[in-house]
């Protein structure tokens, strides 16, 4: 592929930087992937000392960086694998992959509803917990018949920001647990 890099040396310092600026991060580095289907995009890997989820680092760098840099996936976990010499283990790094972006199936009853949705929509073979929206060419049309198929197959409102202020299929899915337990707490789709 022919696709310039998303961001220079400078900008994935800044992002490295940035994830260790969180408190709950001892390590961070950060990478630029490619594949067929999204092109070049962002990848961090950050270690967390402990559980932190998607949505609240994706805010973290939401508030901090521009949106370009705001990585499309974000690895977390207790270590990033350095080799003998103290050096990042680059070819330890999980890989990013076309679907089921982290390698690990759908945990609860809306993430599977939501991988459904989201694959049926981009018309892609399947979609994984840790996949985007935008990530497989969503757009706003299709984010707004998403949010007609989740009232229709959840039977639960969901704004129309809610696609877009939480893309990942375990972003959204959070979401909609919070609806669930507490329905005042998303307002009625505004369209």
């Amino acid at each position: 592929m022919d696709n310039p890099p998303v961001a220079s040396r400078a900008d994935l310092k800044r992002l490295k930087e940035t994830l260790l600026a969180h408190a709950l991060v001892t390590d961070a580095t950060a990478v630029v992937g490619q594949d067929v289907i999204r092109g070049t995009y962002l990848v961090a890997y950050a270690a967390v000392q402990q559980e932190l989820s998607q949505l609240e680092m994706r805010m973290y760098l939401g508030t901090r960086l521009p949106d370009h840099l705001v990585p499309a996936i974000i690895y977390m976990a207790r270590e990033i694998p350095r080799t003998q010499d103290g050096r990042i283990d680059q070819r330890s790094l999980p890989r990013p992959s076309l679907g089921r972006g982290s390698g690990r199936i759908p945990a609860t009853p809306e993430e599977r509803v939501l991988c459904d949705l989201y694959a049926e929509l981009l018309e892609v073979p399947e979609v994984g917990p840790e996949d985007g929206f935008f990530d497989f060419g969503g757009h706003s049309l299709l984010a707004n018949r998403l949010v007609d198929l989740v009232r229709v197959s959840l039977g639960r409102e969901l704004p129309l920001r809610s696609v877009f202020e939480a893309p990942r299929v375990c972003d959204l899915a959070v979401l909609l647990v919070k609806a669930r337990s507490a329905p005042s707490s998303l307002p009625s789709a505004d369209r």
